[in-house]
């Protein structure tokens, strides 16, 4: 952990859980009746995460979204880091490609959260450390291990196991939703080096210039696909329904302003590691809501499968652990030896 004390960091992660699955569990209901439109949604959320955003950046200034920082030194950084400026380089290498990716990834989510259950699409959900994992090969962050291999098969062989054994099984949902995983991954590659990079922003700026890059990027596809169904949709329907509807869409879209806050926060103060580990709990009990609130059918098939893939994080954790131990002794031991210490 680098910054935050460790309650900071459990109330963050105990509203992250809350945040996360009020989002899963209202959009589901939306989708499933009332308003099937997963990219207006999807886009109407970003809208309004960005009118958050830029609410919150006046009323808050530039301090962003952070923790107290513990020392001078660190206070000073922070302070530093919030003024950086909105390059050319940043925006096209990293703001674009991040909004392009949340917009798809978020579209796909949703779209096959028209087709799946919320837990199998939870299940599906638990293989983001492979596509992590992956992600850090082709880019060059991560060297290869035989453990790190066995982590990937495990975590794969019970996603496959738990795909089988799915009676509601659809395979255009199960491809959206392993895309929408495969972009997350890439996406968190990304916005790692925008919250800890050399020119590092705060999680306010953050959300600030990758919420309304993502709407853009989701306008043409939304307007194109669905843009007469919902015109359509709201001349049926009478204008106390069409209120509730837009009262749900601006609920979701304030709920994904508060996520992102949270999310960026996380991995910014902590690290993706303690995120991952997290991750895992948050997919168990968005799991059990499905089942509590939506009645989802869960197989012994699919409870096998779940373990198996956890087995498979749970090591792939491990040896993520074991390698930052290693590394940070091996700093130590560095620092001991050098004479001018």
């Amino acid at each position: 952990m680098n910054r935050g004390s460790i309650w900071s960091v459990v109330v963050l992660i105990l509203l992250w859980y809350m945040l996360s699955s009020s989002i899963i569990w209202t959009s589901k209901w939306s989708l499933s009746g009332r308003f099937r439109f997963p990219l207006t949604m999807t886009m109407t959320s970003n809208m309004m995460t960005a009118v958050w955003s830029w609410l919150a950046w006046k009323g808050w200034g530039k301090r962003g979204f952070r923790p107290v920082a513990e020392t001078a030194n660190e206070h000073e950084m922070d302070e530093q880091s919030s003024s950086v400026e909105l390059s050319r380089e940043m925006l096209l290498s990293y703001i674009m490609p991040i909004g392009a990716c949340v917009a798809l990834e978020i579209g796909c989510s949703n779209w096959a959260m028209e087709l799946l259950t919320v837990s199998f699409g939870t299940i599906l959900k638990g293989s983001a450390p492979v596509f992590v994992l992956l992600w850090g090969f082709c880019l060059g962050v991560e060297s290869f291990s035989w453990p790190l291999l066995i982590s990937i098969v495990l975590i794969s062989g019970g996603i496959a196991v738990a795909a089988f054994g799915e009676v509601d099984f659809v395979l255009v949902g199960f491809i959206l939703q392993i895309t929408a995983v495969a972009l997350g991954g890439f996406r968190w590659a990304l916005i790692h080096h925008v919250l800890q990079g050399s020119t590092s922003m705060t999680p306010l700026q953050t959300t600030l210039y990758t919420a309304p890059t993502t709407a853009v990027f989701l306008l043409p596809v939304a307007g194109a696909v669905e843009f007469a169904k919902v015109t359509a949709h709201f001349t049926e329907v009478g204008l106390v329904e069409s209120f509730q509807i837009v009262g749900v869409l601006v609920l979701i879209g304030s709920l994904v302003f508060l996520l992102l806050l949270v999310e960026y926060t996380l991995v910014r103060d902590t690290s993706s590691l303690t995120l991952s580990v997290a991750g895992v709990f948050k997919e168990l009990v968005t799991i059990f809501g499905g089942v509590l609130f939506f009645h989802d059918h869960i197989s012994l098939l699919n409870w096998l499968g779940f373990l198996i893939a956890n087995a498979g994080i749970g090591l792939y954790l491990t040896v993520r652990h074991h390698a930052s131990i290693a590394h940070q002794s091996y700093g130590s031991f560095l620092d001991e030896d050098d004479p001018g210490q």
